[in-house]
């Protein structure tokens, strides 16, 4: 990838002389520095090529750039990785130095003209698809991947993300990012798939923005009321008839495109061990973990189970480790050390709420043990 003149989020290579039955690739190029790419695994059955198209839905004036392509030979046994989900699998809140730790192209703001080009994706180079080890290696996936060993991740996870900005012509993010589905790295050769997916849909950052307000203790209060419904009658409903059909929609259509593909659903951790964080009481924190919950975790895993998927529940891990747990693995409310592309005071950072490095050192654990 080269370092200037390269700033399209849905640059779209082609790689020819493959039997993937997806030759097409998508990656984001302003990484802002001369640095190769992986565009995955392929088996060649023809004269490997690549090509570049220079025509994208974005908006006129975002360029696209191309340089230097290799080939190299994997082995006869390499490992197809690919990581997706929302903020809870792309590392949110997973660095220490005001968004240093995310990967360059996934955290930047630029003018264009009289419009303003932001990525917040926010994949942490710590994040736990890159820190956990598969069964029968000594390096973690990244290491492994960073090296261009016979393990190779696709790292396409994106903050924020719903299941309709996973699923193929779904809902574009955070301006011109594509669903995760259409980027491409499905295909018949793939792996593993690990996916995060639900958080979002299911309205944490809503309903814990709604349970921080003071005087208003949820989810019985009057004022505790989401879309203007109760909040204890709402929740249950959207995770019932909104999240968990999603998930599953979600989950049929990765098994689709990649087939032989050991999948893999993370739940979510318990986010408060005590009560330490201001306006929120411990009634309040016990609704969120004994309540909602286990009733979240509870649809993902027959979601899981429809589609033929390893759910993996990371509550043993973070058990007394949460917000206000010893040690702390997830971030509080945090009002410093934003990333480039971040939320603006007075709103919180995106990294409130969500796992710490240390929190991401415990969900590799999670997949680790999930993988057997």
């Amino acid at each position: 990838m080269p370092n200037v003149a390269a700033r399209s989020q849905q640059a779209k290579y082609t790689v020819a002389g493959t039997d993937s039955t997806s030759p097409h690739r998508v990656s984001p190029q302003r990484i802002r520095s001369n640095e190769w790419r992986s565009l995955g695994i392929f088996n060649f059955t023809g004269t490997p090529s690549v090509s570049l198209s220079n025509i994208t839905e974005e908006q006129v004036g975002v360029d696209i750039a191309c340089d230097a392509v290799a080939f190299q030979n994997m082995g006869s046994n390499p490992t197809q990785v690919v990581g997706m989900g929302d903020s809870f699998a792309s590392g949110e809140g997973a660095e220490n130095d005001g968004g240093k730790d995310y990967l360059r192209e996934t955290d930047y703001k630029e003018n264009l003209g009289n419009d303003e080009v932001s990525n917040k994706y926010h994949r942490s180079k710590y994040a736990w698809i890159r820190e956990a080890n598969l069964p029968g290696k000594s390096q973690s996936i990244g290491e492994i991947s960073d090296s261009y060993g016979n393990v190779d991740l696709s790292f396409i996870a994106c903050s924020g993300a719903r299941t309709y900005n996973v699923i193929s012509g779904g809902a574009w993010q955070w301006g011109n990012s594509l669903p995760q589905i259409d980027l491409g790295y499905l295909d018949q050769n793939t792996d593993i798939v690990t996916i995060a997916i639900g958080g979002n849909d299911a309205r944490f950052s809503d309903i814990i923005t709604r349970c921080l307000i003071p005087a208003i203790t949820c989810p019985g209060h009057p004022g505790a009321h989401l879309d203007g419904k109760p909040m204890d009658l709402e929740v249950p409903r959207i995770i019932d008839e909104e999240v968990k059909p999603g998930v599953q929609e979600t989950l049929a259509e990765i098994r689709t495109r990649a087939p032989k593909a050991q999948l893999v659903l993370m739940g979510y951790p318990p986010l408060i061990d005590g009560d330490c964080v201001p306006y929120l009481n411990q009634e309040e924190a016990a609704w969120r973990n004994d309540t909602v919950a286990p009733h979240l975790t509870a649809a993902m895993r027959e979601a899981a189970k429809a589609n033929d998927a390893i759910f993996v529940d990371p509550a043993k891990e973070f058990q007394g480790k949460a917000i206000c747990g010893d040690p702390e693995t997830i971030h509080g409310v945090v009002t410093s050390g934003r990333s480039e592309a971040d939320n603006s005071a007075p709103l919180p950072s995106m990294k409130s709420f969500h796992p710490k490095v240390s929190g991401a050192r415990l969900y590799a654990d999670a997949l680790e043990r999930g993988l057997g």
